[in-house]
């Protein structure tokens, strides 16, 4: 009796694993399409979204797809001096005592690109979002 109980926990527990670590045919195909040349494909689901984390040329990427295989995001991880100028402004007179995270290129599924800067400080994560001259800054809720 105790052996079937271990074999059944055993099972279980390998069923559950496989379900999470198979990516769906339609996000799979969907990424694959869209990037074909990448590395070290890790990924999770957040809010029914599967967010999928590689590299590409060296750089660490971030992609967001629907269960259904459609294309949100994808945000580049850029160094913060390639922050534009103003935005960098921005930061350091609004946020002096935050300190930035990491900092990202996004492209969207309706073709807008933007930088989004994580930032963190006593309070917590500040996200601030603008365009890719620094102008139109959002500060946004974690």
């Amino acid at each position: 009796m105790k052996t079937f109980f271990i074999i059944s926990i055993l099972l279980l527990s390998y069923r559950l694993t496989a379900q999470e670590d198979v990516l769906p045919a339609k996000v799979e195909e969907a990424f694959y399409s869209k990037y074909n040349k990448v590395s070290g494909l890790e990924w999770n689901i957040e809010n029914n979204m599967y967010i999928l984390e590689y590299y590409r040329g060296g750089i660490l990427f971030t992609s967001i797809y629907d269960k259904n295989g459609i294309w949100i995001e994808t945000a580049e991880v850029i160094a913060d001096t390639d922050i534009p100028f103003i935005l960098q402004q921005y930061l350091k007179t609004d946020y002096p005592s935050a300190g930035i995270s990491y900092s990202e290129k996004v492209e969207t599924n309706d073709q807008k690109f933007f930088f989004r800067v994580n930032l963190e400080d006593s309070n917590g994560i500040i996200i601030v979002r603008s365009d890719l001259d620094g102008q139109n800054i959002q500060v946004l809720s974690p």
